[in-house]
C-alpha cells in the first residue's frame, strides 16, 4: 500500500510528542516513486537548524543493548546484525512499538526499488554487472547472519517473536537505503555499524548539496542547512559522492550520467599475492580496483604488467611487458563488457529505468577505459626503441618487403592474410629477414631450437622462399634456405610475441623485441 498523507501527518505529530525539533519552514509531502519529499515552505538561511532527532529515538547499538540485555555482546560477532534484530523486534511489536508511526511510513516490500526484488525481466537490465553477481552472495551472507542470530537470541529469549528471513531481508534493505554511520553519534561505535535516524532520513539525496550533520552536543542528531534554500525549493540530504552502483544497491535509485560513477574490479587474491611477493607494493588489501571517468588506475596497469614481466622473465619496464601487460588488461575488460546482455526493447518500469542508468554508466566507463588503454599502446609503440613487429608496423615501415612476403599467399591485402590465418608465417619470414640483414641478433644455436621440430618449417624453404626468389633479387643469402633460420625466427615470436585484437575484434599477433 502506498504511503498516505495521514500516515505522514501522524509521523510529524509523533515527532513533536517525542521532543524532536522540526523546523516550521519544512513541509513534508509525498511524491510518486519518491516517497516522502521535504519542501521549504519559507526561505531557509545557511546554517539554519532543520531537524533534530533525540538520541533516545535513534535506532542503533543503544537500542540493541537494551532490547537484548541478557546477551553477552560478543556472542553476536556483527554488531550491525544485533542492531537490525532490535529494529525487527520493534517492527513485530506493531502498534505497541514506541517507533510505530515511524515504522508505518517505511516502504513495504512491494514499494522498495531494489535489485533484490527484481523479476526476471528487470534482472536482464543488470546482467553482467557487479550487482548481478553480488545478489546471491549477499543473500547467502544475510542467511548465515540471520540463522546465527536467531539461534543466539532465542537461546536467551525462548519467548521471542517469530523472526523470519523475509523480514530480515527487508530490514537489510531499509538499513541500506536510510541509515547513517553510528560513529557520527558515538565516536567509539564500530565504524561498520549504521543507525536509523527517524525524520532526518526522509530527505532525498542530491550530490554536492551542502548539508551538515551535527551530533557534538550529545543530545541527538542535528541536520543543518549548508546553504540558503529558497521558498518552494526541495530540501536535500547529501549521502556523499556515490556512484550508481552504490546508490542502486543501497538506496534504490540511480542518476543519469552520474559524475561519480565507478566500475569496481576485484582481482583474485592469488594474483595480488603473486605480484606482491615479486615486489609490487601499495596494492589494495581486498584486491579491488576502481575504473573511473578519469581513467584506469596506474596500480591496476602495474599488476598486469608485473604478471607479464614475471611470466616472460623480462624486466617490468621493457616494452614487451608494458605492451603485453596492457593487452592482458584490455582482454580482461573486454571479457567483462561481453557479459552485458544485449537489450533491444523499451523500458517498462522505473526499476528498469534506474537499471539502465546504472548499466549505461558501467558500459561507458569500460569503453572509455579501453579507448584510453588503446591510445597508451599506440603511444608506447611510437616512442619505443624496441623492435615492435606486427602487420601494422611492417606495413608502415617496410611496405615493399611486406608486399613481397605476401606473394606466395596470392594477395597484396593485409586483411586477407589475417583472414587466411597466415599472419604468423608472414611475421616469421619478416623476423628472418631482420636476422639475415643484421638488424636482429641470431639466437644461440644450441639453446634456441634444439627441442624444435625443423620439419615444421619446410614450407618456408620448399614453397614460400623459392617462389619469392623467382621474383626478387633480395633473397639470395643461403640463410633463406636453412630450416634453422625459421625455427629461430619462430622462437623470437614465441618468446616475445603476444595476442591482441584489432578494432574489428580479430585476433592478431605482435612481437616486441628489446635490443
Amino acid at each position: 500500500m502506498p504511503l498516505e498523507s495521514e500516515q505522514l501527518e501522524k509521523l510529524i505529530d509523533w515527532a513533536g510528542e517525542k521532543q524532536f525539533f522540526v523546523s516550521k519552514k519544512l513541509q513534508f509531502t509525498i511524491k510518486e516513486n519518491e516517497g516522502t519529499t521535504v519542501i521549504a515552505s519559507k526561505s531557509i538561511a545557511s546554517d539554519e537548524k532543520l531537524i533534530e532527532c533525540p538520541r533516545k529515538f535513534i535506532i542503533g547499538p543503544e537500542l540493541a543493548k537494551s532490547t537484548f540485555a541478557d546477551i553477552e555482546y560478543g556472542e553476536i560477532d556483527d554488531e550491525q546484525v544485533y542492531v537490525k534484530f532490535a529494529f525487527m523486534y520493534q517492527v513485530l511489536l506493531g502498534s505497541q512499538s514506541e517507533w510505530y508511526p515511524y515504522i508505518s511510513v517505511l516502504p513495504k516490500e512491494d514499494e522498495i526499488i531494489s535489485p533484490f526484488y527484481f523479476n526476471q525481466e528487470d534482472l536482464l537490465w543488470i546482467q553482467g554487472t557487479n550487482i548481478s553477481s553480488e545478489l546471491d552472495l549477499k543473500r547467502q551472507v544475510w542467511k548465515a547472519q540471520f540463522e546465527q542470530a536467531v539461534q543466539n537470541i532465542t537461546a536467551k529469549y525462548p519467548e521471542s517473536p517469530s523472526y523470519t528471513f523475509e523480514l530480515y531481508t527487508w530490514t537489510n534493505l531499509i538499513f541500506l537505503s536510510r541509515s547513517f554511520p553510528a560513529h557520527i553519534v558515538d565516536p567509539s561505535a564500530n565504524k561498520m555499524t549504521s543507525i536509523l535516524v527517524p525524520i532526518i532520513d526522509s530527505l532525498n539525496h542530491k550530490p554536492l548539496t551542502p548539508i551538515h550533520w551535527d551530533c557534538t552536543g550529545g543530545t541527538g542528531f542535528n541536520l543543518i542547512a549548508g546553504q540558503a534554500i529558497e521558498q518552494g525549493g526541495e530540501v536535500y540530504n547529501n549521502y556523499g559522492a556515490k556512484g550508481n552502483e552504490e546508490l542502486f544497491i543501497g538506496y534504490g535509485f540511480t542518476i543519469e550520467d552520474n559524475l561519480f560513477d565507478i566500475v569496481s574490479l576485484r582481482l583474485p587474491a592469488k594474483i595480488i599475492e603473486f605480484v606482491s611477493n615479486a615486489g609490487l607494493k601499495e596494492l589494495p588489501e581486498d584486491g579491488v580496483f576502481h575504473l573511473t571517468r578519469d581513467g584506469v588506475p596506474e596500480q591496476l596497469k602495474s599488476v598486469f604488467v608485473a604478471i607479464v614481466s614475471l611470466q616472460r622473465g623480462v624486466g617490468h619496464q621493457t616494452t614487451l611487458a608494458q605492451l603485453a601487460g596492457r593487452q592482458e588488461l584490455i582482454r580482461a575488460l573486454n571479457d567483462k563488457l561481453d557479459n552485458f546482455a544485449n537489450i533491444d526493447k523499451p523500458i517498462e518500469n522505473i526499476r528498469q529505468k534506474f537499471a539502465k542508468y546504472y548499466r549505461d554508466g558501467q558500459i561507458k566507463i569500460y569503453r572509455d577505459s579501453l579507448a584510453l588503454l588503446g591510445q597508451e599502446v599506440k603511444a608506447i609503440i611510437a616512442a619505443s626503441t624496441s623492435k615492435v613487429i606486427d602487420l601494422d608496423t611492417i606495413s608502415s615501415r617496410n611496405p615493399e618487403l611486406l608486399t613481397i612476403l605476401m606473394l606466395p599467399f596470392n594477395t597484396e591485402n593485409v586483411n586477407e592474410i589475417v583472414d587466411q590465418g597466415s599472419e604468423d608465417e608472414i611475421l616469421i619470414m619478416y623476423i628472418a629477414a631482420q636476422m639475415i640483414n643484421g638488424e636482429l641478433p641470431w639466437p644461440d644455436h644450441e639453446e634456441s631450437y634444439q627441442d624444435m621440430d625443423l620439419a615444421d618449417y619446410e614450407n618456408f624453404t620448399e614453397t614460400y622462399i623459392p617462389y619469392i626468389r623467382q621474383l626478387s633479387d633480395d633473397f639470395e643469402s643461403p640463410k633463406w634456405t636453412e630450416l634453422s633460420t625459421y625455427a629461430m625466427a619462430a622462437l623470437y615470436l614465441e618468446r616475445f610475441g603476444y595476442d591482441y585484437k584489432d578494432n574489428k575484434g580479430r585476433g592478431l599477433l605482435r612481437c616486441v623485441i628489446d635490443i
